[in-house]
């Protein structure tokens, strides 16, 4: 049997996922999830978690905070910040997607796409820590 932490859903891949609908900047949300249970903001490791987040952000008509964080200006220098811990390189934008002007930490906007923001901007935001096998 495979379980979530209280209020978080069941998402692909064995990881556990809850949304967070009041909004906070990146560093609180991340700050957040650290405390709750160890989570994280959420990253994307395949088209099916992408998919998910995408359609979350569409069917709640939010946009949410994900971990994940530019450091350039080119979408190699994008990485998934997982408890304080580089993941890799996610360059997975489309055409004028991050815009690097508009700010450092990216968001997926209600119509499901990956755009960038300035950090000290307040969002909803996602946690994302492991299912526990029972």
């Amino acid at each position: 049997m495979i379980i979530c932490a209280y209020g978080f859903q069941l998402i692909h891949n064995h990881k556990c996922w809850k949304l967070f609908t009041e909004n906070r900047t990146f560093s609180d949300a991340e700050r957040n999830c650290e405390t709750l249970y160890g989570s994280s903001l959420v990253s994307i490791e395949n088209k099916a978690e992408n998919y998910q987040l995408g359609l979350l952000a569409t069917i709640e008509n939010l946009p949410i905070w994900i971990g994940l964080q530019c450091e350039g200006n080119q979408n190699g220098d994008c990485f998934w910040v997982k408890n304080n811990e580089t993941l890799g390189v996610y360059s997975n934008f489309g055409t004028d997607n991050p815009n690097w002007f508009n700010g450092s930490c990216i968001f997926y906007d209600n119509k499901g796409e990956l755009i960038s923001k300035a950090c000290d901007e307040k969002l909803p935001y996602v946690c994302e820590t492991e299912a526990t096998n029972f």
